[in-house]
């Protein structure tokens, strides 16, 4: 892939509270439902949780239509689950036959740690399983296609006081209609734009999604900025995955940067 420009804000204090880099590959075969108690015996004890949920679907980005698929969950009695390893430090593996990936999640006060500490983890552990592959047998995954998904609350009393002040935080359409019979509330804004390298050729797509929330901790209201970037499915391997990890950094950051208003962006500690 031909390097385009980079775009790296620096942010005291983010309001990211949580970052996935995930990578898809081909099914592998012969893995099975004990392969996931075998990986958490080599991963203990730095992952002494463990658990399950149902098997999510990779979406696949085309670039011959306008609408790409959307992620999903699949529950199906002959399919296997997502298995998920986690510790106490808020780090999440998560695996199944044909899908690895890394979460970082904000469990203290500490602020994020930038995207080269996130992907160099993930890169140990995604060593880590591509051994365990191959000590017990199985293939060593291709990957074919990585994303990577930023994920932002922003609690609406950090800029005003209901949902309808959401043109506070966010560069959005006005919610304002100019009639006595419509009062202002909120509205969800999802988006999506072709990620293209140097020569203008799409190679892969970013979804952002606005949408208001209720906080489970304390009942506040707030919103949820979710920023996905994904590649086209033509990778072949990590090299390549890291290639398209750059270019997605940058497009997740200059969405949010084009998103959130100059006051929001001084209020979180933005660097000049």
């Amino acid at each position: 892939m031909t390097e385009l420009p980079q775009v790296r804000p620096n942010f005291a204090n983010p309001p990211l509270i949580e970052q996935a880099i995930v990578v898809a590959f081909d099914p592998i075969d012969g893995f099975d439902i004990n392969h996931y108690g075998l990986f958490s015996e080599q991963i203990a004890p730095a992952f002494s949780s463990n658990g399950s949920t149902p098997r999510m679907e990779n979406p696949v980005e085309h670039f011959d239509e306008m609408m790409a698929t959307a992620p999903t969950l699949k529950i199906n009695a002959f399919e296997l689950p997502r298995a998920l390893y986690g510790n106490e430090t808020g780090e999440t593996i998560q695996i199944q036959d044909n899908r690895f990936g890394f979460n970082w999640s904000k469990i203290t006060e500490e602020p994020y740690p930038r995207f080269e500490t996130t992907y160099n983890r993930f890169k140990e552990l995604y060593r880590i399983f591509e051994e365990f592959c191959s000590k017990n047998g199985l293939k060593v995954p291709n990957i074919k296609q990585c994303e990577l998904t930023n994920l932002n609350i922003i609690a609406v009393s950090e800029f005003g006081q209901d949902f309808s002040d959401m043109g506070n935080a966010f560069a959005i359409d006005p919610l304002t209609l100019n009639d006595q019979l419509l009062i202002p509330e909120t509205y969800v804004r999802t988006r999506q734009h072709r990620i293209i390298d140097a020569t203008a050729d799409p190679i892969g797509r970013l979804h952002t999604v606005i949408q208001p929330v209720i906080k489970n901790e304390d009942h506040s209201k707030a919103f949820r900025f979710e920023l996905t970037a994904r590649s086209a499915p033509d990778l072949s391997g990590l090299s390549e995955a890291k290639a398209f990890f750059d270019i997605a950094r940058s497009a997740i950051n200059a969405a949010f940067i084009g998103t959130t208003t100059d006051a929001m962006r001084l209020k979180w500690g933005e660097k000049k």
